[in-house]
């Protein structure tokens, strides 16, 4: 709801349904009986998810404002 909130772009767009997917993978990782990959799951994923994130709002504000 931001993005519609601010007035964001595509780039922003395309940034919030990538995040979303990795939110997805991350979650997909790890089940009730076998924690032996949370470490994966929410350090390695979650950084890669956010770093994503944060470069498609930078490029969106760059380049489309």
């Amino acid at each position: 709801m931001a993005g519609f909130q601010f007035d964001f772009g595509i780039s922003y767009t395309i940034g919030a349904v990538l995040f979303t997917g990795l939110l997805v993978y991350q979650h997909s990782l790890v089940r009730p009986d076998d924690l032996s990959r949370v470490n994966i799951a929410f350090m390695t994923a979650n950084g890669i998810a956010s770093i994503a994130f944060a470069i498609f709002v930078i490029a969106d504000l760059i380049l489309f404002k």
